[in-house]
């Protein structure tokens, strides 16, 4: 649990929030199938348009998501020793405090990066990308406020894993490097990458489907509990030695919190989201030839749901694939089967689009426009501090 600044609903949150989703959907129908040379420099140019824009209203917010208050005291005190974290992160601080930047200087450039690393990930989807960029936004923005350093080398993990489905094997080995010395919890999704990545067929969506219903619905963490007894025999120095030491608090039965859990309507939608999007995926991989990065994307969406629904009410542990949710929005464009007509794009199993209906009322109105922090550093000093939970 951590403090952030609640504010309830503000004008001028609204009014920015808006701009950057609807200038994402005007972007991406801009960007479709922008190749060869020239639509690399016009792909890039409106990109960066983008970026800037992205950074500039995500970069100037102040107090919101349960992490900035504390992100903002390590960039205050980067120096002190007691604040250290993982090197690249804590490296830069302590750069830009020398360069003299203030605070939300550090936090435009924090979102600056995530934003360039989704457009240099999308850029080999140009094809869905009218329909993956507004999801890939919309999906990712209420964890990206939150999770502040978990996002930073995220960053640099999707930059590694789109060089992976390039098979540059350097340059994947050298971001790949990057973003675990940003954050110890990006291991978690490379490791993924390496397991899944060999593998040439997709997860049979049935057997995925009864998993996910057996966890969601039956599975009781609290009552599993020996992952304590193999993580207390771990030994980790410095920032994780806390977590270490207090395993039984962190990952065993007391972990375990009810107001992280959905209510029951709550995990109905869940289920009819999640589920289609591993019936019409699979569908269609076994109906059409389909890129072997697609696959890996669609089993590491699977084992990542999975996870989530088995430690849905342990906050720590679903910290680990929160960010892989976003992949979610690959898989939705890549069922939506575009076509164009005089102009319009319209889909080819219309029912699918539920699917988007979904993530767009439900994720843009509870996570976005209804979050309880919405103030900007205009707004310092004007609200109080609340103690509120990750959701």
């Amino acid at each position: 649990m951590s403090f952030m600044i609640v504010t309830g609903v503000k004008i001028d949150y609204l009014l920015l929030q808006s701009v950057l989703i609807v200038m994402s959907i005007i972007l991406g129908i801009k960007l479709i199938s922008r190749t060869g040379k020239s639509g690399n420099r016009k792909y890039w140019f409106y990109s960066i348009a983008y970026i800037l824009l992205f950074a500039i209203i995500e970069g100037l917010r102040y107090g919101r998501g349960i992490d900035y208050l504390h992100y903002e005291d390590l960039y205050v005190n980067a120096f002190d020793e007691s604040n250290m974290q993982d090197v690249v992160f804590t490296s830069l601080n302590r750069f830009l405090n020398i360069l003299g930047v203030p605070v939300c200087g550090a936090f435009i450039l924090y979102s600056a990066l995530w934003c360039f690393s989704i457009f240099f990930f999308l850029r080999s989807f140009r094809n869905i990308i009218w329909l993956a960029l507004p999801l890939f936004i919309i999906i990712s923005l209420p964890n990206f406020e939150c999770l502040i350093r978990q996002y930073f080398a995220f960053s640099f993990f999707l930059i590694s894993f789109s060089f992976w489905g390039e098979r540059k094997k350097f340059l994947f080995s050298f971001f790949a490097l990057l973003s675990c010395l940003s954050h110890i919890a990006m291991l978690f999704p490379l490791l993924l990458c390496v397991i899944l990545g060999p593998l040439k067929f997709p997860f049979n969506a049935k057997y995925a489907i009864l998993i996910y219903l057996f966890l969601s619905y039956f599975f009781d963490y609290s009552s599993s509990g020996g992952i304590v007894n193999y993580i207390s025999l771990l030994n980790l120095n410095g920032n994780y030695s806390y977590y270490i030491q207090n395993s039984d608090m962190w990952l065993g039965e007391e972990a375990v919190r009810t107001e992280l859990q959905r209510g029951y309507m709550g995990k109905l939608a869940a289920t009819f989201f999640d589920c289609s999007i591993f019936y019409l995926s699979y569908e269609k991989m076994i109906k059409e030839e389909h890129p072997r990065f697609i696959v890996l994307i669609y089993n590491i969406v699977i084992i990542s749901s999975l996870y989530m629904q088995a430690v849905m009410g342990v906050e720590i542990m679903r910290r680990l694939v929160t960010p892989l949710l976003c992949m979610h929005s690959i898989l939705i464009a890549y069922v939506i089967e575009e076509k164009f007509f005089r102009g319009i794009i319209v889909s080819y199993y219309k029912y699918k689009v539920i699917i988007v209906l979904y993530v767009l009322i439900v994720l843009a109105g509870k996570y976005i426009y209804a979050s309880p922090g919405q103030a900007y550093i205009w707004d310092k000093g004007k609200y109080t501090k609340t103690l509120q939970v990750f959701q």
